[in-house]
């Protein structure tokens, strides 16, 4: 029912998108794994290579482990999305609250009553001046109700709708990695200042509601079943040009858009020299030493320019190019 796509595979990223590491384990031991941009238990299809080390990515699948089988394990398997796991269940639990405590009741799949539900905040206090403020008074979480046989649970002494749980501050999370991920594979690893690090890898707090929250309103239902929108920068020129993501899980049932500020762009670089790259070389930092070199490629007339820059740069710098081993490199 999902309708997965093919994979979508991007240039190896060669560095870990989180914490800078070129190995998957401290050492230099280990390569690094490849990251999906949408988790692939959501049917997710863009693929990041070489993208993620073993620390980082271990603390990724803990949070999106919470919501994938938590709160949207039903709409999973009504939808029959990706699974590691061999074989479908046939059932899944329900909670029962029989005035003496709770009964957990396995409920075949095709009549478990299944709700989509989407945690929603406020607009990110840094986009208030753009989309204005959120309407007052709204509930924390979006529910629909997308399927479910009320007869056939009635018929089995069961209410006809169950009370699903959600991880909203790992769902948020979930969201973040979506966004820095989309950014990383659309922009190239060191073209950006990242601002959702400290929430992927460190959890939720009241300072991420800058960064991370909800569009005002609901969009009508898409197509596709996800969408993930970047924002050219420029739509601010106050701190600095912000890259702005719209996330929107399960768009094709009506589901809530995230407004996710991704990162803030450097000063303006690429309108001033637009056919330069921006290279990272290896160090100890992460996005270490960001600077602007000459591509290999343009008129002859450049040809000069260009060997002149490849002579002052070091070896390393010399031999970059779109994508290489030693340097992730995105021509601008």
């Amino acid at each position: 029912m999902s309708g997965a796509l093919p994979d979508v595979r991007f240039p190896p990223v060669g560095r870990c998108i989180y914490c800078g590491a070129t190995t998957a384990r401290p050492g230099g031991r280990g390569r690094l794994t490849e990251e999906h941009i949408i988790p692939f238990a959501l049917d997710g299809h863009m693929i990041l290579p070489e993208a993620s080390c073993d620390s980082c990515q271990k603390i990724t699948s803990g949070f999106e482990t919470a919501v994938l089988r938590g709160g949207y394990r039903p709409m999973r398997e009504w939808l029959g999305m990706s699974s590691r796991a061999k074989g479908r269940p046939k059932t899944l639990p329900m909670f029962v609250d029989t005035g003496k405590g709770t009964k957990r009741v396995d409920v075949p799949v095709d009549i478990y009553p299944v709700s989509l539900l989407v945690p929603v905040q406020p607009v990110p206090t840094l986009l208030l001046d753009r989309f204005g403020p959120s309407p007052a008074g709204g509930p924390p979480i979006w529910a629909r109700m997308i399927a479910g046989d009320s007869a056939a649970l009635e018929a089995m002494g069961l209410p006809g709708a169950a009370s699903q749980s959600l991880d909203a501050f790992a769902c948020f999370r979930m969201v973040a990695k979506i966004a820095h991920c989309m950014a990383i594979a659309t922009f190239g690893f060191g073209s950006f200042e990242p601002l959702l690090l400290d929430c992927i890898l460190n959890g939720w707090d009241d300072a991420q509601e800058a960064f991370i929250g909800s569009l005002p309103g609901i969009e009508p239902p898409a197509t596709a079943m996800h969408r993930v929108d970047l924002s050219p920068p420029g739509w601010r020129d106050g701190d600095g040009d912000l890259l702005i993501a719209k996330v929107r899980l399960f768009a094709r049932y009506g589901a809530p858009t995230f407004l996710v500020v991704v990162g803030r762009r450097p000063p303006s670089r690429r309108r001033r020299y637009p056919d330069r790259a921006l290279c990272i070389r290896p160090g100890k930092g992460l996005y270490h030493d960001v600077r602007a070199v000459w591509p290999h490629r343009g008129p002859r007339s450049n040809s000069n320019a260009r060997r002149a820059a490849a002579r002052s740069a070091s070896p390393g710098e010399a031999r970059h190019g779109r994508h290489c081993p030693r340097h992730t490199c995105r021509i601008d």
